[in-house]
């Protein structure tokens, strides 16, 4: 549990975390980021 949990958040480049929270409004993702 603990190996996907850090594989979750390090799949996904920070690139693309950029772009994902430009498009969609920051209702639970900021904090969450």
């Amino acid at each position: 549990m603990c190996r996907f949990r850090v594989k979750l958040p390090a799949f996904p480049p920070p690139n693309q975390d950029g772009a994902l929270l430009n498009k969609m409004p920051p209702l639970g993702t900021s904090p969450a980021s």
